[in-house]
């Protein structure tokens, strides 16, 4: 089973409003999977996407200039350039954006 498959059945299996830790726990090993890997299952990766979306957008208001996602802004940034990723640029940026802090 690949690392993929495994961050795909413990996202989906995780509450819909997640802590922030666990979110960033979820973002940090999406950002260590080989390219390769995201780029052959994209079906898992848009549900993977999809429930981080949903749970940061429930838990904005939680979030302050300490919570430094930009680790993950940066490697959905740097996924959406690569060729290969073209057709799924606009949902990267999408997150991307969804967990960048703009401190008030």
């Amino acid at each position: 089973m690949s690392n993929l498959t495994n961050i795909h059945q413990e996202i989906m299996q995780a509450p819909t409003v997640m802590r922030l830790q666990m979110e960033r726990d979820f973002c940090e090993r999406i950002t260590k999977l080989p390219p390769d890997e995201i780029a052959g299952h994209w079906d898992l990766m848009t549900d993977i996407l999809g429930r981080l979306h949903e749970s940061h957008t429930d838990t904005f208001y939680e979030v302050t200039p300490n919570d430094d996602f930009s680790f993950f802004v940066d490697w959905a940034r740097a996924m959406a350039r690569q060729p290969q990723n073209a057709k799924h640029a606009t949902g990267l940026l999408g997150v991307a954006d969804m967990f960048t802090v703009v401190p008030y």
